[in-house]
């Protein structure tokens, strides 16, 4: 298991990768997420800083400027982004600048829903995250979908297959 404890140190703000989790259970399909993530980011041979904002880790203004990929990890609650990671966007959209660096977001998520019962509701956490967030990126910045949905009437090899993916397509550059 790779250990996810926060970057903090000077070096850490020159990483090339931000991952932010938004999930209050440590122990959780969305921990398994999160790990696999880095697993994949660090085999592609990215330096990855890892947030874990249910656990109040935090990152400070200077990773974020200093980030080229921005990953984000949550689950999807009510057809959106968890509250908490709603709020860490807003407060980094409070000096848009701060993304000016982003040439690549990935967002993993999860929905309990099917794909047809998102699109039909609409993807309210996908146009926020392209039109909002991803406009204050760079202009070549690029948004990377990788949804798993109905992740509550999945089998256990299905899950696992899906970590395996998240994985493999992490490591991709």
């Amino acid at each position: 298991m790779i250990p996810l404890e926060p970057n903090v140190s000077e070096q850490s703000t020159q990483a090339a990768t931000l991952v932010v989790q938004s999930h209050p259970a440590e122990a959780s399909y969305n921990a398994a997420l999160l790990e696999r993530v880095v697993q994949g980011l660090v085999a592609g041979g990215a330096e990855a800083s890892v947030h874990r904002l249910a656990q109040g880790e935090t990152p400070s203004p200077k990773e974020v400027l200093a980030s080229r990929r921005l990953v984000l990890v949550y689950p999807t609650w009510a057809a959106g982004l968890p509250a908490q990671l709603l709020e860490w966007v807003h407060g980094v959209l409070d000096d848009p600048q701060l993304l000016a660096n982003i040439v690549r977001i990935d967002v993993v998520t999860t929905h309990g829903s099917s794909r047809f019962v998102n699109w039909a509701q609409g993807p309210w956490g996908k146009r926020y995250i392209r039109d909002l967030i991803k406009a204050h990126c760079a202009p070549s910045a690029r948004l990377h979908w990788h949804p798993l949905y109905k992740v509550d009437r999945l089998e256990p090899a299905e899950l696992s297959d899906h970590l395996t993916q998240i994985e493999t397509k992490l490591a991709a550059r």
